[in-house]
């Protein structure tokens, strides 16, 4: 027996502008860095969603 999901792998993969250019440890150490920090470890919980929300546009090539 075949399943579909897995014979045709258009249907789990996501489409190109949605893919992502590099890796999310990586795009989370710049975006630290660009806050000031040495290391995403090093953020304050109080400002772990604006690292998310940098982190994102610097992973997506929109900021870098």
């Amino acid at each position: 027996m075949v399943d579909m999901g897995q014979a045709d792998r258009t249907l789990y993969r996501k489409p190109a502008s949605m893919q992502h250019r590099m890796s999310w440890t990586i795009a989370l150490k710049r975006a630290a860095e660009k806050m000031g920090f040495a290391h995403y470890m090093d953020v304050p919980d109080e400002l772990i969603e604006e690292l998310k929300t940098l982190a994102r546009l610097i992973q997506t090539g929109e900021k870098s």
